[in-house]
């Protein structure tokens, strides 16, 4: 057994490198999957994946809020002529 650096030993002829994490270097699994792994990495297509997806999210809540918006001001619009209605 032989140890190379901190991450890196030799044992009967057996380079091993070990896992990479948030803290040390070290060898990684590339991932095209959500998770919660530190010994993983998302790939440049999962990257796109979850960007699109955001993007997708951000697009129909910025719609809905334009809807609320326009119907919020419908009812406020109601309740000022409501309240400009004289009461016998």
């Amino acid at each position: 057994h032989v140890q190379i650096g901190t991450n890196i030993t030799i044992s009967d002829g057996v380079i091993s490198v070990a896992d990479g994490t948030t803290t040390a270097k070290g060898v990684v699994q590339l991932s095209n999957t959500l998770g919660t792994a530190q010994n993983m990495a998302a790939t440049p297509n999962l990257v796109n994946t979850a960007i699109t997806a955001t993007n997708g999210n951000v697009t129909a809540l910025t719609t809905r809020v334009a809807t609320l918006e326009g119907q919020v001001a419908d009812l406020l619009t109601r309740v000022a002529a409501l309240e400009a209605t004289p009461t016998p």
